[in-house]
């Protein structure tokens, strides 16, 4: 699920600002070294979306279940970093990091705690095991790769897109607006998996439409569902005018 909520907070003085896109949409790949990630939790769900995110630019991703089956793989294996569930059956993420760090090889492995729960002291005893940071589920984008870049001192490799505010990219061609209702309603809803069913369908439309959804697909995957409603609102707005008219 996809919510927001509005928060009176004081504005923070003394924090760093890392030089990254605005979405991780334009990231095709970093430079340097191909970087080993390990995926660690229990839900496959959870390690499908970081899969998705970072294989396609260039990371190596091995997967665990568990942490004690993370914590095999950590003594079999030099990773570059590792992102880790808190809760999980058999070893939990917190004995699975004190673990780790008692190993010669990867007791300096860069730890990423990756939590829906959010309270502090969740957050506070994760860094006492040895996390270096924390990532709140459900996963953002932009959240995981300026960790990504501050931890691992990666240069982003952007792809040249160029952007004017509020026009619709020339390269995809959008189906007839009658067939992108159904679709933007799913978006509304946050159900991913009619949203996939509705590209599927449009998709075999006509080939041309293979653009479009892939980048739906792309945006989908990032919980970017505003942008997705930006982009087929004003079809949509066109048909329902025209069979208001009718």
């Amino acid at each position: 699920s996809t919510f927001w909520f509005d928060l009176d907070v004081p504005e923070v003085s003394n924090y760093s600002q890392l030089s990254i896109p605005e979405t991780a949409q334009n990231i095709i790949g970093y430079h340097g070294e191909k970087r080993k990630i390990l995926v660690v939790d229990d839900r496959q769900e959870n390690r499908a979306v970081l899969i998705d995110l970072l294989e396609p630019i260039g990371f190596e991703l091995s997967q665990a279940v568990n942490g004690l089956e993370g914590l095999e793989k950590a003594r079999s294996q030099q990773f570059d970093l590792i992102i880790t569930d808190l809760i999980m059956p058999v070893m939990d993420g917190f004995e699975m990091t004190k673990k780790i760090r008692t190993l010669e090889a990867e007791k300096e492995v860069i730890i990423i705690a990756s939590s829906a729960s959010i309270v502090d002291f969740v957050r506070q005893q994760s860094y006492q095991v040895g996390c270096h940071d924390f990532l709140p589920k459900p996963i953002q984008s932009s959240a995981l790769f300026a960790q990504l870049q501050q931890h691992l001192q990666l240069t982003w490799i952007e792809e040249d897109i160029e952007k004017s505010e509020g026009s619709i990219p020339k390269e995809l061609i959008f189906p007839p607006a009658q067939e992108l209702i159904s679709l933007y309603y799913h978006v509304l809803d946050g159900y991913l998996t009619e949203i996939q069913s509705e590209l599927e369908r449009i998709e075999n439309l006509d080939s041309k439409y293979i653009t479009f959804t892939q980048k739906i697909t792309e945006l989908a995957k990032a919980f970017e569902s505003e942008e997705i409603i930006e982009l087929l609102e004003p079809f949509v707005n066109e048909q329902q005018t025209t069979n208001h008219e009718q």
